[in-house]
């Protein structure tokens, strides 16, 4: 029990220590310090000309580039912005920089090519990234035309476009990281938490033999930190392998569901613990399917996202309006916990799933209705996973606490269970599950022991006096036999030692031991005296049986010739 309450202060303050960080952190992230000033100015270039497949938009008129929309755009469509440079200081290091979502990309300044993405890629049968682009622009590029041109890879790969910036380069990449730190911090926060869990299941799996759900919670956590950090092109940054970002933008996503259904599947019973698993099976097979056709570029990641909000939505349904929240109705304290546990989850879920959605609805229209889908965030959605991160941990938590209870519970019954009332010692039942489960091959000795001398105490003094006589031995016994495999009270005035091991070595000081400890006793005892008859048998004696049960029946036999012995010498010397 002491064990498991020190489990317990253990769990709590690392629960407690987790979210003390995270919030320190986000503090810090959030604070003004962290903001750097930029060393030169950065422009937004306006003004622009735009042509779709070679014909003018908007009547040849110049516009701003959130205001453009380009409906349906098809594998080989293409779109060209062309603009002048801004005159003024020179800028050193100038850097034109703007996203690009999964398009060759070409840019020109003055009919001279300077920048070029993805065309070898694309002739390769290759996925484009969604992701930005910086492209270092000439010394002298003060007045001069600039042309972006952008060739779609994939069906509807872009139907707004975002804006372009004119900056020195390191300021730009200071100014893409501030727009990123909250969802950078995020993101790495769900990966290094639920890499600690996940350094901690192998532990709990197979030490504990807990459940699996901490692991597919780990699993949310992980996939939810890597989104976020693919959609914000973190990865990018860090990696000379510029589809990164896609690929894990991707992958995580697609890979949601799964660990998601995996978790509700912990939590269900009957029918819909049946339904999830068949959604658990469903989707890694989506999966696999989407990776193979993605590996042989007959249809890449991006073609399936509808497919995979649909899908998502519906394995959704059951757990949303099925349940409640409320899976266990049991009316004890670990079930009030557990619903508990269970309703955090639920909420979290729901907010995360809500988040989704209006995520969602903030990149159609942006995407349908203008203001440039590149540059749509996910907020929601990174508030949400962290929201329910914190319910699967809670919900965790509070499982553990609830567990603690009922184990701490089922020791208190089974020690009533097993343990005699009067004198502490082991009862008949558990000295019998003790025998059990010793080994005839194994070292052991038995002692089968009498106290003399109880029925005339009890019959001349009384059953109080009887009482204190049998917890005198017994506590005589547990310091004489203490850290030995079992002591234990039969019944009535009969008692047992079992001694295995190494153990049995010291069998008979242990005896010599106990016949001290009586002698002492009786000094200061007036109203009885305490006398024990014993027998011992070992497992070496294989000519009385093989049994465990025969061994105990020699050293009972043993026992009662000692005391047929004694007995015989008190009439003698009477």
């Amino acid at each position: 029990m002491v064990q498991l309450i020190r489990k317990n202060h253990l769990l709590s303050a690392s629960l407690g220590a987790v979210f003390l960080v995270f919030f320190l952190v986000l503090f810090l992230f959030r604070a003004p310090v962290f903001d750097r000033e930029m060393k030169y100015e950065i422009t937004t270039l306006t003004d622009w000309s735009v042509s779709v497949n070679g014909r003018p938009y908007a009547d040849g008129e110049t516009v701003e580039l959130n205001s453009v929309m380009i409906p349906g755009m098809k594998v080989g469509d293409s779109c060209e912005m062309r603009t002048a440079l801004p005159a003024g200081d020179k800028l050193p290091g100038a850097t034109l920089y703007f996203h690009t979502l999964q398009s060759v990309v070409e840019v020109f300044i003055d009919g001279e090519q300077v920048y070029s993405y993805g065309t070898r890629w694309h002739e390769d049968g290759r996925m484009l990234k969604r992701g930005l682009c910086m492209v270092p622009v000439p010394t002298e590029y003060e007045g001069r035309e600039v042309l972006i041109r952008l060739t779609a890879t994939e069906p509807g790969a872009f139907s707004t476009l975002g804006p372009v910036q004119l900056g020195n380069e390191a300021d730009l990449l200071t100014e893409f990281l501030q727009e990123r730190r909250l969802p950078m911090f995020f993101g790495i926060f769900l990966c290094v938490f639920a890499m600690l869990q996940i350094l901690w299941m192998p532990y709990l799996l197979l030490r504990e033999g807990a459940s699996p759900r901490p692991l597919f919670g780990a699993c949310i956590t992980m996939l939810a930190g890597m989104y976020i950090l693919g959609f914000y092109h973190l990865f990018e940054i860090f990696s000379v392998y510029p589809e990164l970002s896609t690929m894990v933008e991707y992958l995580s996503l697609y890979l949601m569901p799964a660990a998601i259904c995996a978790y509700i599947w912990t939590l269900m019973n009957g029918a819909l613990k049946r339904l999830y698993r068949y959604f658990v099976v469903t989707d890694l097979a989506m999966i696999a399917m989407i990776l193979i056709l993605h590996v042989m570029s007959i249809v890449h990641l991006t073609a399936y996202l509808t497919v995979s909000y649909i899908i998502t939505a519906l394995e959704s349904v059951p757990y949303l309006f099925f349940t409640r929240g409320g899976i266990r109705s049991r009316g004890t304290q670990s079930g009030v916990l557990d619903r508990v546990a269970d309703r955090l989850v639920y909420v979290g879920f729901a907010l995360l799933a809500g988040g989704a959605i209006i995520d969602m609805i903030f990149f159609i229209r942006a995407k349908f209705f203008g203001g440039g889908e590149a540059t749509v965030g996910i907020p929601f959605i990174s508030v949400g996973s962290i929201l329910f991160t914190m319910a699967l941990t809670a919900q965790y938590f509070l499982y553990g606490v609830s567990h603690l209870r009922a184990d701490v519970t089922r020791e208190q019954l089974e020690e009533k269970a097993y343990t005699d009332p009067l004198t502490g010692l082991a009862n008949r039942i558990r000295s019998e599950q003790v025998m059990q489960q010793l080994r005839i091959g194994e070292p052991f000795v038995i002692i089968s022991l009498d106290m003399d001398g109880l029925k005339k105490v009890n019959d001349a003094l009384g059953h109080a006096e009887g009482d204190r006589m049998l917890t005198g031995f017994a506590a005589a016994l547990k310091k004489c036999f203490e850290g030995m495999t079992l002591i234990g009270r039969m019944g009535g005035d009969e008692f047992i030692v079992i001694m295995t091991g190494e153990q049995c070595a010291v069998l008979s000081a242990k005896l010599n031991e106990l016949e001290r400890e009586l002698f002492d006793l009786n000094l200061d005892e007036r109203k009885f005296s305490y006398s024990v008859s014993y027998g011992y048998a070992t497992n070496q004696e294989t000519h009385y049986g093989r049994r465990v049960r025969d061994i105990y029946m020699l050293a009972d036999r043993r026992m009662y010739d000692m005391k047929r012995r004694r007995k015989q010498e008190k009439e003698a010397d009477a």
